[in-house]
């Protein structure tokens, strides 16, 4: 069931919101929004009284506009976004020019946002009434709400369901932020401390060692900032100060699977990273997950590799004598793909291999691998990757503008209709859509009820594509959205990267290529007065005023991903999972007219 729905801002609706260092106040909204609510309302009842009548989509289209915002789902709103942008600018100026600090300011910071989850599970506070988290531990939460899929597996495999009802403070902690920015919550700051040793707030000159527990000793070890950094991204070992064994991210992150793997065979609840989620509906299915998980490894020879790195007593003291011999060389991925493969082809020849989702054995090694804390996924990549997109977000538009805000979430709506037309491709959003669309993500528990009664479930947003593609499928969405609304996507010129001066050079050196450039570009101009309107011209669209009424005039124009690139990151060569394009998509129900 979906509902449209009055904005209500509170109590706090005349308070100002801080973007870019400017006052913006939200009491200019009010009426518009009311308005716009009312003019749906009334055309969805006309709809309903006479449903062959042509009062469709392109009939409520046209109630849309600057002034007119919407609600989705009851969190996309003109109030949210302002207070995302707000927590946006805060997360901009986590940063050192010091690489090395700035690496171990996030690494702490991965350890922090656990500690934070620890706190959650543990204290089980009211989901509305949550102590509000330090700015790194905030920055963590929100980028991994980002990486929708894996989010919903961590926090159900490392804790339970009951985490997914805690939603992301937005608009609590965007009040006591405008407090001003060294104003700290003293309720939250003492159930942080209470709970662990850590600081409130994190300096980035932060010089504590970092201790992590020996996987075959189980005894502690402390390390030195910059060593654990460089122990993460697999590039040094560590000597474990008790049984003098080596460690790294490639023996650390296998042990930590055969862990799982053993935790698996001695209680089947315990399924391992990567399978819990169905891989059409996105949604848990235990009973899929159990089932590939003891096809895969209930084997003896997967038991004989957990024994051969397990520790094995001999009554001496000494602690090297604990464990049998090159333990170590036992316990890696070299080993442990060895065993997969003899795994798949031992159901391959049992006729079971079909009985196994496809690539679930890709999705575990991923999530284990290189990967030593308990998470799935790289955090600090997925940390990396926010950062540069949110600050590509910030930077691609005039936010000021209260009519962009509004226009916004017009535009998150149309775009997720567009969704529903055309399933099976990816369609890549604009900036102010993907602004909305990481707003929505907030309130996790609330977005896969929304998208699973939408499309049957949950939707997940491609973030890993190279930008050959990403800009490919960027310029095929902005023609369907011509076709479905008749206006303009974007105003990117797509015809620019066949202009360049390297492909004008080969089009001389090679004639037949300078005909396939030729052919790309006639085609991209045929389509030119469809992606930017019609007379425009590229350099007149990027240039409209921001004063301009016309709602494609204050979008964020150019695909997210513009301007990232992950491969050659300044820090590091980070990868993160693969997500999956959305498939369907919402229609917009005033309350008084609900479907069930």
């Amino acid at each position: 069931m979906v509902t449209s729905q009055r904005t209500n801002f509170g109590t706090s609706s005349e308070r100002p919101f801080v973007v870019r260092g400017r006052l913006i106040s939200q009491s200019s909204h009010r009426s518009s929004v009311l308005s716009t609510n009312s003019a749906i309302s009334s055309n969805q009842h006309n709809q309903r009284e006479n449903p062959n009548s042509p009062s469709s989509e392109s009939e409520q289209q046209s109630n849309y506009s600057p002034a007119n915002p919407l609600v989705v789902d009851n969190v996309v709103s003109v109030q949210t976004l302002f207070a995302h942008l707000n927590h946006i600018i805060r997360f901009t100026k986590i940063y050192h020019q010091d690489q090395n600090l700035f690496l171990r300011y996030l690494a702490r910071a991965e350890l922090r946002y656990l500690i934070w989850l620890n706190l959650l599970d543990q204290l089980r506070p009211q989901p509305d009434s949550i102590p509000m988290p330090p700015l790194d531990v905030a920055l963590f939460w929100c980028a991994h709400t980002t990486n929708v899929l894996t989010y919903k597996e961590d926090l159900v495999r490392l804790f339970g369901e009951h985490m997914l009802d805690y939603n992301f403070p937005l608009l609590h902690m965007d009040a006591i932020n405008a407090e001003g920015e060294d104003y700290v919550d003293a309720d939250s700051s003492e159930t942080w401390q209470s709970f662990s040793d850590e600081p409130y707030i994190l300096e980035f000159d932060d010089h504590r060692p970092f201790l992590i527990s020996c996987p075959f000793c189980m005894e502690g070890n402390t390390i030195d900032p910059d060593t654990y950094v460089q122990l993460k991204m697999n590039a040094v070992s560590h000597s474990c100060e008790n049984c003098s064994l080596e460690l790294n991210a490639d023996i650390l992150s296998a042990k930590r699977l055969l862990n799982d793997i053993q935790y698996f065979l001695l209680d089947d609840v315990n399924c391992l990273a990567g399978t819990l989620l169905d891989t059409e509906k996105n949604q848990i299915d235990i009973y899929m997950a159990v089932n590939d998980n003891k096809l895969l490894f209930d084997h003896d020879f997967i038991r004989e590799l957990i024994r051969l790195v397990s520790p094995v007593y001999t009554g001496i003291a000494s602690p090297p004598s604990l464990y049998v011999p090159n333990i170590t060389k036992n316990c890696n991925w070299h080993n442990i793909q060895r065993e997969f493969s003899a795994v798949l082809y031992r159901l391959e020849m049992q006729g079971e291999l079909c009985n196994v989702r496809k690539n679930i054995l890709s999705k575990i090694i991923t999530a284990y691998q290189n990967l030593f804390t308990p998470f799935s996924l790289d955090l600090i990549a997925a940390v990396i990757r926010y950062k540069e997109t949110v600050e590509k977000i910030l930077c691609n538009g005039d936010w000021e503008n209260e009519n962009v805000v509004a226009v916004s979430t017009v535009r998150y709506h149309k775009f997720m209709m567009l969704t529903e037309k055309h399933p099976d491709r990816i369609l890549v959003p604009t900036m102010d859509i993907l602004l909305c669309w990481y707003t929505h993500m907030l309130w996790p528990s609330k977005y896969y009820a929304f998208t699973i009664g939408l499309t049957g479930k949950i939707l997940d947003h491609v973030n890993s594509l190279s930008e050959s593609k990403m800009i490919a499928n960027f310029e095929k969405t902005a023609l369907l959205w011509h076709k479905k609304y008749q206006e303009p996507y974007t105003s990117e010129d797509p015809s620019k990267k066949w202009k360049s001066s390297s492909r004008v050079v080969m089009s001389f050196v090679f004639p037949v290529y300078g005909l396939y450039v030729a052919q790309k570009l006639w085609k991209l101009n045929k389509t030119h007065d469809k992606r930017i309107g019609p007379g425009g011209s590229v350099h007149m669209s990027m240039y409209i005023t921001s004063g301009s009424n016309d709602i494609n005039s204050l979008e964020r124009r150019g695909p997210y991903t513009f301007g990232v690139n992950i491969e050659d990151s300044e820090l590091m060569n980070y990868q993160d999972n693969m997500g999956s394009p959305p498939s369907r998509v919402f229609t917009y129900i005033n309350p008084e007219i609900q479907i069930t």
